[in-house]
């Protein structure tokens, strides 16, 4: 810490500080700044990926992203997370699979999505495009 008060005392800035040197680089984050994953909401998927944006970009080791997740979960989310043993409760991948079972957001799951959807009244044509599109490549992916 005493490199980077000096760093930026003689001017510099982080930005420009050499990547490589570890005793300049900021510690990781320690709790995600993201919205909680609610019930409310069918985008879990897309929240998961965030999370997952996040974690990378902070440097977090994967076997840490299932302790850091929990502090995102709510309601029927959390519940997912209580049914695990302590051994499967530290997995991300596997606490992952089964958010998005819970929520049919699966092949399946986006397959129904697809075939059911429907343009919302007053909704324009290029956002029902846009989310079939997504539905799509979701259910193909």
């Amino acid at each position: 810490m005493a490199d980077i008060e000096k760093l930026i005392k003689a001017g510099g800035s982080l930005d420009s500080a050499d990547a490589t040197n570890p005793a300049i680089r900021l510690p990781p984050a320690k709790n995600p700044r993201l919205p909680c994953l609610e019930d409310k909401t069918n985008q879990i998927d897309s929240k998961l990926l965030s999370f997952e944006q996040y974690a990378t970009v902070n440097g977090w080791a994967r076997k840490d992203w299932a302790i850091h997740l929990v502090a995102l979960l709510k309601g029927k989310a959390l519940e997912v997370y209580t049914c695990f043993d302590e051994e499967d409760a530290q997995k991300y991948d596997k606490r992952r699979d089964v958010l998005l079972k819970r929520y049919n957001l699966t092949q399946d799951g986006f397959q129904e999505k697809f075939r059911r959807s429907r343009p919302e009244a007053g909704g324009s044509i290029s956002l029902f495009r846009t989310r079939i599109q997504s539905y799509l490549d979701k259910w193909l992916h």
